[in-house]
Protein backbone atom coordinates (compact mmCIF):
# COMPACT_ATOMS: atom_id res chain seq x y z
CA UNK A 1 0.00 0.00 0.00
CA UNK A 2 3.02 2.41 0.76
CA UNK A 3 4.24 1.85 -3.09
CA UNK A 4 0.55 2.31 -4.20
CA UNK A 5 0.14 6.11 -2.14
CA UNK A 6 3.48 6.98 -3.30
CA UNK A 7 2.49 6.32 -6.85
CA UNK A 8 -0.81 8.57 -6.67
CA UNK A 9 1.24 11.04 -4.12
CA UNK A 10 4.63 11.53 -6.83
CA UNK A 11 3.21 10.35 -10.59
CA UNK A 12 0.87 13.15 -11.36
CA UNK A 13 -3.25 13.66 -11.58
CA UNK A 14 -3.33 10.47 -14.50
CA UNK A 15 -3.10 8.47 -11.39
CA UNK A 16 -5.62 7.30 -9.07
CA UNK A 17 -6.36 4.46 -6.24
CA UNK A 18 -8.53 2.04 -4.58
CA UNK A 19 -11.23 2.81 -7.36
CA UNK A 20 -14.54 0.22 -6.33
CA UNK A 21 -15.87 -2.07 -8.60
CA UNK A 22 -18.28 -3.66 -7.05
CA UNK A 23 -19.64 -1.26 -4.01
CA UNK A 24 -22.85 -1.97 -3.29
CA UNK A 25 -23.53 -4.68 -5.82
CA UNK A 26 -24.19 -7.50 -3.37
CA UNK A 27 -24.83 -6.39 -0.30
CA UNK A 28 -23.64 -3.42 2.24
CA UNK A 29 -20.94 -5.97 4.47
CA UNK A 30 -19.62 -7.98 1.85
CA UNK A 31 -16.86 -7.28 -0.63
CA UNK A 32 -15.72 -4.18 1.15
CA UNK A 33 -12.32 -3.91 -0.21
CA UNK A 34 -12.87 -4.94 -3.83
CA UNK A 35 -11.35 -2.12 -5.69
CA UNK A 36 -9.13 -1.64 -8.09
CA UNK A 37 -5.15 -0.60 -6.35
CA UNK A 38 -4.26 1.84 -9.47
CA UNK A 39 -6.25 3.30 -12.38
CA UNK A 40 -3.93 5.03 -14.93
CA UNK A 41 -5.64 7.74 -17.48
CA UNK A 42 -3.61 8.06 -20.44
CA UNK A 43 -6.15 10.01 -22.14
CA UNK A 44 -10.26 10.84 -21.73
CA UNK A 45 -11.36 7.76 -22.78
CA UNK A 46 -8.23 5.32 -22.18
CA UNK A 47 -7.44 4.25 -18.66
CA UNK A 48 -5.78 1.27 -17.08
CA UNK A 49 -6.58 -0.62 -14.31
CA UNK A 50 -3.71 -2.11 -12.20
CA UNK A 51 -3.19 -4.98 -9.77
CA UNK A 52 0.02 -4.00 -7.88
CA UNK A 53 1.61 -6.73 -6.69
CA UNK A 54 5.04 -6.63 -4.50
CA UNK A 55 5.18 -9.36 -2.31
CA UNK A 56 1.97 -11.08 -2.29
CA UNK A 57 0.31 -14.13 -3.76
CA UNK A 58 1.92 -15.15 -7.55
CA UNK A 59 1.52 -13.57 -11.22
CA UNK A 60 -2.22 -16.10 -11.86
CA UNK A 61 -2.97 -14.68 -8.52
CA UNK A 62 -2.63 -11.39 -9.33
CA UNK A 63 -3.69 -11.96 -13.12
CA UNK A 64 -7.36 -13.62 -11.83
CA UNK A 65 -8.00 -10.50 -9.44
CA UNK A 66 -7.44 -8.09 -12.10
CA UNK A 67 -10.03 -9.99 -14.69
CA UNK A 68 -12.90 -10.19 -11.91
CA UNK A 69 -11.95 -6.64 -11.15
CA UNK A 70 -12.07 -5.83 -15.13
CA UNK A 71 -15.74 -8.06 -15.56
CA UNK A 72 -17.10 -5.90 -12.90
CA UNK A 73 -16.52 -2.54 -14.80
CA UNK A 74 -17.87 -3.64 -17.70
CA UNK A 75 -20.77 -5.09 -15.99
CA UNK A 76 -21.08 -2.11 -14.26
CA UNK A 77 -20.80 0.28 -17.12
CA UNK A 78 -23.23 -1.64 -18.88
CA UNK A 79 -25.90 -1.19 -16.22
CA UNK A 80 -24.97 1.98 -14.85
CA UNK A 81 -28.50 3.75 -15.56
CA UNK A 82 -30.24 0.55 -13.37
CA UNK A 83 -27.51 0.68 -10.73
CA UNK A 84 -28.32 4.50 -10.52
CA UNK A 85 -24.93 5.52 -11.03
CA UNK A 86 -24.00 9.21 -11.59
CA UNK A 87 -22.23 9.09 -15.10
CA UNK A 88 -21.08 13.05 -14.43
CA UNK A 89 -18.71 11.99 -11.88
CA UNK A 90 -17.36 8.97 -13.06
CA UNK A 91 -15.10 9.52 -16.44
CA UNK A 92 -13.93 6.12 -16.59
CA UNK A 93 -17.49 4.84 -17.09
CA UNK A 94 -17.05 6.64 -20.68
CA UNK A 95 -13.96 4.88 -21.24
CA UNK A 96 -14.13 3.02 -24.88
CA UNK A 97 -10.31 1.44 -24.28
CA UNK A 98 -9.41 0.06 -20.90
CA UNK A 99 -6.38 -2.14 -20.72
CA UNK A 100 -5.87 -4.50 -17.24
CA UNK A 101 -2.49 -5.30 -15.68
CA UNK A 102 -0.83 -5.91 -12.95
CA UNK A 103 2.34 -4.29 -12.38
CA UNK A 104 5.23 -5.85 -10.06
CA UNK A 105 8.51 -5.79 -10.22
CA UNK A 106 10.86 -8.04 -11.61
CA UNK A 107 11.11 -10.79 -8.91
CA UNK A 108 7.81 -10.76 -8.85
CA UNK A 109 7.59 -12.78 -11.65
CA UNK A 110 9.76 -15.47 -10.58
CA UNK A 111 10.96 -16.16 -13.86
CA UNK A 112 7.43 -17.81 -14.91
CA UNK A 113 7.44 -18.08 -18.95
CA UNK A 114 4.05 -15.11 -19.17
CA UNK A 115 4.10 -14.38 -22.83
CA UNK A 116 1.60 -17.05 -23.48
CA UNK A 117 -0.93 -16.56 -20.77
CA UNK A 118 -0.59 -13.01 -21.42
CA UNK A 119 -1.51 -13.53 -24.79
CA UNK A 120 -4.36 -16.02 -24.41
CA UNK A 121 -5.80 -12.92 -21.76
CA UNK A 122 -5.12 -10.31 -24.08
CA UNK A 123 -6.94 -11.99 -27.35
CA UNK A 124 -10.13 -13.12 -25.21
CA UNK A 125 -10.58 -9.82 -23.46
CA UNK A 126 -10.31 -7.96 -26.98
CA UNK A 127 -12.86 -10.26 -28.38
CA UNK A 128 -15.09 -9.96 -24.82
CA UNK A 129 -14.77 -6.08 -25.55
CA UNK A 130 -15.65 -5.94 -28.76
CA UNK A 131 -19.50 -7.11 -28.01
CA UNK A 132 -19.75 -3.82 -25.72
CA UNK A 133 -17.98 -1.43 -28.03
CA UNK A 134 -14.75 -1.74 -25.55
CA UNK A 135 -11.35 -2.23 -27.04
CA UNK A 136 -9.91 -4.53 -23.82
CA UNK A 137 -6.62 -6.10 -23.20
CA UNK A 138 -4.47 -7.34 -20.57
CA UNK A 139 -0.16 -6.99 -19.62
CA UNK A 140 1.60 -7.67 -17.31
CA UNK A 141 3.78 -5.09 -16.33
CA UNK A 142 7.61 -5.21 -14.81
CA UNK A 143 8.92 -2.23 -12.59
CA UNK A 144 11.87 -1.98 -10.43
CA UNK A 145 11.25 0.93 -7.95
CA UNK A 146 14.41 1.43 -6.73
CA UNK A 147 16.90 3.76 -5.27
CA UNK A 148 16.29 6.36 -8.50
CA UNK A 149 14.33 9.54 -8.12
CA UNK A 150 10.61 9.73 -7.84
CA UNK A 151 10.75 11.95 -10.76
CA UNK A 152 12.62 9.20 -12.81
CA UNK A 153 10.51 6.40 -11.13
CA UNK A 154 7.08 8.56 -12.73
CA UNK A 155 8.80 9.00 -15.77
CA UNK A 156 9.67 5.39 -16.16
CA UNK A 157 6.13 4.21 -15.18
CA UNK A 158 4.21 6.43 -17.76
CA UNK A 159 6.47 4.80 -20.32
CA UNK A 160 5.91 1.66 -19.38
CA UNK A 161 2.16 2.76 -18.97
CA UNK A 162 1.88 4.57 -22.54
CA UNK A 163 3.65 1.64 -24.42
CA UNK A 164 1.26 -0.46 -23.97
CA UNK A 165 -1.48 -1.48 -26.63
CA UNK A 166 -5.35 -2.49 -25.84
Amino acid sequence: LNLERSIIRTCGDNWSNQMPTASGLVGPATDKRAAVDLVYRKDPSTYSLIELKVRSDNPLFAAIEILVHGLLFVWSRENQESLGYDTQGQPVLEANTLTLGVLAPDDYYGGLDLPNLASALDDGLAEFGKRYGLALGFHFHQINPDSASDRDFCRRLAAVMESQRP
